[in-house]
């Protein structure tokens, strides 16, 4: 029997395992691609390309703004402190991992929703994706298997923490641009239930990536 790395604790587990005895990560067994899904996932590709290029010409990568005045960066500062008094006037925070909720919403969403529905809500995973929802906000898609066709996505609140050395704050946009695929994360939201089976998390702010 081999053994293969879980992609989320880093435990080794069977290569024949479908998910992780120690976090509850869903595994699938590698398969080889032939060349009809190559073909396939080419055609998917340039077909998603064109419909983003055609809804947001503007992407995540667009020339940066001029940095803020000491009045902007003022209010830009007291945004996020609302954001984090509203989180701390809510009390508790509900610890959990990306894997671990999305397993308990296909569990039992009645269940999944009683412990998280409603509440604050901290989500340790990996990015997945960075995209934009189709009102053009940045929203962070975090793996909650191995291949990540299992998601919980985070919506990003529009002032960031941009360092934890300091009270400095950026826009939801830079913090997503510097995101990478496969970076741990640490993400801090209002949890809203699932949509089609994929966990939501609103008002979303990153407070550790790695």
């Amino acid at each position: 029997m081999a053994l293969r790395e879980c992609p989320e604790c880093r435990a080794q587990v069977s290569d024949q395992a479908s998910s992780c005895p120690h976090c509850g990560m869903k595994l699938k067994p590698k398969q080889k691609l032939t060349f009809k899904h190559y073909v396939i996932l080419a055609v998917a590709v340039l077909l998603a390309v064109a419909f983003l290029q055609a809804r947001h010409p503007k992407t995540l990568g667009s020339p940066a703004q001029q940095p803020p005045s000491a009045q902007q960066e003022d209010k830009i500062l007291a945004k996020l402190k609302q954001r984090v008094d509203k989180q701390l006037s809510a009390g508790d925070v509900v610890p959990t991992s990306a894997a671990r909720m999305y397993n308990e919403y296909s569990a039992n969403e009645v269940s999944a929703d009683a412990k998280y529905k409603g509440k604050w809500v901290q989500v340790k995973g990996r990015v997945d994706s960075v995209s934009k929802d189709i009102t053009g906000d940045p929203y962070v898609a975090l793996a909650a298997d191995e291949y990540g066709t299992a998601q919980v996505h985070a919506a990003l609140y529009d002032v960031q923490i941009k360092s934890t050395k300091g009270p400095t704050a950026c826009s939801a946009l830079d913090k997503a641009a510097a995101l990478k695929k496969g970076q741990s994360v640490i993400v801090e939201g209002l949890a809203r239930g699932a949509t089609l089976g994929i966990p939501r998390l609103e008002q979303c702010l990153i407070v550790d990536a790695k």
